[in-house]
């Protein structure tokens, strides 16, 4: 390469970055997911989930890919009275910034706490998806799942979601 010429690469790499920030996406796209929690009202052996315990939340999709992980370290009680708890999650990534929606058929979530001393939490989750069309998707878990310090993690298997307009 010549002198004059030394500069190219970088020009086409810095070219191709600037049209990439300005591309349109042409599918349907994850645009917002949010997980809710509901605490059954006296749960057997559930003292609730404390305010220093953390949750890490992290979906698999159709392909396996991670499409969320999401680290719940807001300090708040997430009581054991049926009240039901809302955690946004995290949708995207520098290396997936648009999941596609075919993605979203079936999979796995896995709930980990990460408590301070003693935590025993029964909870019911129901994630619910929201689409760059306006379309929308519900997946109810269909039993209570239990985490504790000694067992700190449940898992969640889902499929063929409710859609909602």
């Amino acid at each position: 390469m010549t002198s004059n010429h030394k500069f190219l690469p970088v020009l086409i790499s810095l070219t191709l970055l600037a049209l990439a920030g300005k591309a349109q996406v042409h599918y349907t796209y994850l645009k917002a997911a949010k997980m809710v929690f509901v605490t059954p009202a006296g749960a057997e052996e559930s003292d609730n989930k404390d305010h220093d315990t953390k949750i890490n939340i992290k979906i698999q999709g159709t392909y396996g890919f991670i499409s969320s992980e999401t680290l719940y370290n807001e300090d708040k009680e997430f009581a054991n009275d049926g009240s039901k708890n809302e955690v946004k999650l995290n949708v995207r990534t520098a290396t997936r910034p648009f999941i596609p929606k075919s993605e979203f058929v079936s999979g796995k979530i896995t709930f980990k706490i990460i408590p301070e001393g003693d935590d025993t939490w029964i909870f019911k989750p129901t994630l619910m998806l929201e689409y760059s069309d306006g379309s929308r998707g519900k997946f109810v878990c269909d039993n209570n799942l239990k985490v504790s310090k000694d067992n700190p993690v449940a898992t969640m298997n889902w499929g063929g979601h409710v859609e909602e307009k």
